[in-house]
């Protein structure tokens, strides 16, 4: 159910901000862009153990607060980017990532979480049949200002 929208300009970027309702009432933002096959980002876990790059912009950008999520983080909320599985390339320790199938989710369909079990960092979110990739926007080592759609 949406909730309204915002159109937010930073510099010489546009964001499209929607409010929903998700997960029994709790609200979660999202953002969204146009996908480009031009920028590098390089992420990492806490321990550095597993690193990776994302090739281009996301999809959509969202902020979750399903009780799923707020567990997984740690905080009240967790920063996601949705990413073609062709955007992501681990570049180092992907024999350390380990994966959590979530079950608890209402729409019955099982997520998997993606982590570095040596620090606990969140990584990735995907499903069964990999229909979507997200990437936990907290492990991203490159500024986020400019991660958005050209005007």
């Amino acid at each position: 159910m949406s909730l309204g929208a915002i159109d937010a300009l930073a510099s010489d970027r546009t964001y499209i901000i929607e409010f929903i309702s998700y997960n029994q009432g709790a609200p979660f933002l999202k953002s969204y862009s146009t996908p480009s096959m031009e920028k590098v980002r390089h992420g990492s876990c806490l321990c550095r153990s597993v690193q990776f790059t994302a090739t281009g912009e996301p999809s959509v950008f969202e902020v979750c607060y399903c009780s799923n999520c707020r567990k997984a983080s740690g905080s009240a909320f967790m920063a996601l980017a949705f990413l073609e599985e062709k955007q992501l390339k681990i570049t180092q320790g992907r024999e350390h990532v380990k994966v959590y199938r979530d079950t608890d989710t209402k729409s019955g369909n099982a997520l998997l979480r993606s982590f570095c079990p040596t620090c606990g960092a969140p990584l990735f979110i995907s499903d069964d049949t990999n229909s979507f990739l997200v990437i936990s926007m907290g492990t991203i080592e490159d500024s986020l200002v400019d991660w958005g759609e050209e005007i």
